[in-house]
């Protein structure tokens, strides 16, 4: 029995109508004749609700029956496996006495990626591909951090397939501490199959599988984490994994970590007043802001760059705007030091332009989501945000410059050759 009808078997076993459970749990009637329809699958805290409306355990509701199970070895295996499954979508599982301590921290979507092998080949038409190549935007930016030295944990999900452990093998040879990715055999890894024409736009087709099933670390596992960073497709990937973003970076706000925030938007999906609301969530906490300019018009509503910028400084905790701008570089944005004489803060913003570097061009996927990464990584080894910036634009050339989302020869070695000599040829 799967979840949606476990929530609909017992809810009519209560006499009860969607209104009259909605009601109860404190949610909106649409949300449960969404989880009982299969639309959308509740996260722990909604599980939670609905199985105390309902007068059972979260593990009864997701089980799909009433039954004793103090002693775990007394299930049948059939249902013991149910149930480590169960505990596997609430929380990562890691031991107690482990706490995860990291430089960055990202969940999000993990996916392989799938490409024809050269332009204007419609995904429609009988054509070779190349890959599975390890993708993702949170995998592709926490992988560039990782190159650079820094300590990273990805939070994500894969199938128990080979995909997955293509993934995974990457991720690990590049640094990331994979422990909170989960290996489940209910769906299979992510998948994206992309084209490209010579006019620069591209066509997708996604299978989401596993990436949005990604669960998050219990409040009580986190330790220190110095920044964490949120790409907004996996926020419009699917509610369940939007939640538990949500969550995490409340969480680790609190607690004081740094939150970045790459709007990465999918113009088609930022439509409904749920996901604005989830985007404005996450901009009320936002410390480093990466948009680029379209992505920066459309969250802020202005019709300039000017006002716009403005108006995301009127967020106290902002620290820092990069919009990026593709081959014309990008425009970082900090506020101006305090009054020497006064002590009192500005208004005023410091604005520098970063140059990208000349190169030729073999693919442009997951440059962003390199820049982004190498951005942090900067920050976190203590450089300057200028200085930062110039290593997020060595590392989206590097990575273009290679066939592969997460490809390119990202090193802190060529990294800072790049940065010291301005040409992406000489290391």
């Amino acid at each position: 029995m799967s979840i949606s009808e476990s929530i609909r078997f017992f809810r009519k076993e209560a006499g009860l109508t969607q209104k009259d459970l909605a009601r109860k749990c404190g949610l909106a009637e649409i949300t449960i004749r969404q989880y009982e329809s299969g639309k959308r699958e509740p996260r722990s805290s909604q599980l939670a609700k609905i199985a105390g409306a309902l007068k059972l355990s979260e593990a009864d509701l997701y089980l799909g029956q009433r039954i004793e199970y103090t002693d775990l070895r007394a299930l049948d295996e059939g249902f013991r496996n149910r149930l480590r499954a169960y505990e596997n979508i609430r929380h990562v599982p890691l031991p107690e006495d482990q706490k995860i301590r990291t430089d960055l921290l990202i969940m999000g979507e993990i996916l392989v990626e799938i490409m024809r092998d050269r332009e204007d080949v419609p995904l429609g038409q009988t054509g070779t591909f190349k890959g599975p190549y390890p993708s993702g935007a949170p995998a592709i930016c926490i992988d560039a951090a990782a190159r650079l030295g820094c300590n990273t944990v990805l939070v994500g999900s894969v199938g128990r397939d080979d995909f997955g452990k293509l993934v995974i093998n990457r991720l690990e040879s590049g640094g990331v501490d994979c422990r909170c990715i989960t290996q489940t055999d209910r769906h299979s890894t992510g998948c994206a199959f992309v084209t490209y024409f010579k006019d620069g736009s591209r066509r997708f087709i996604f299978h989401m599988g596993a990436s949005v099933h990604a669960a998050a670390p219990a409040p009580a596992q986190f330790g220190k984490v110095k920044y964490m960073h949120i790409m907004g497709c996996s926020l419009m990937a699917d509610p369940y994994l939007a939640q538990g973003i949500l969550d995490t970076m409340h969480t680790l706000s609190e607690a004081g970590t740094k939150i970045s925030f790459d709007p990465n938007i999918r113009k088609e999906l930022y439509q409904t007043a749920e996901i604005k609301e989830i985007f404005a969530d996450v901009l009320m906490h936002t410390n480093i802001l990466l948009p680029g300019k379209e992505e920066l018009l459309l969250i802020t509503g202005e019709n300039d760059v000017g006002s716009a910028v403005r108006k995301c400084f009127e967020n106290p905790g902002l620290e820092m705007l990069v919009l990026k701008d593709g081959s014309r570089g990008s425009r970082l944005y900090t506020r101006c030091a305090p009054d020497p004489d006064t002590a009192e803060s500005t208004d005023e913003l410091k604005v520098c332009q970063i140059d990208a570097y000349k190169i030729e061009q073999k693919d442009p996927t997951g440059a962003g989501d390199c820049f982004d990464g190498a951005f942090l990584a900067g920050l976190i080894r203590g450089e300057t945000p200028e200085t930062a910036a110039q290593m997020g634009a060595a590392a989206g050339a590097l990575n273009a410059m290679a066939f592969g989302p997460m490809e390119g020869k990202i090193d802190p070695e060529t990294i800072y050759k790049i940065i010291e000599t301005g040409n992406i040829a000489s290391p």
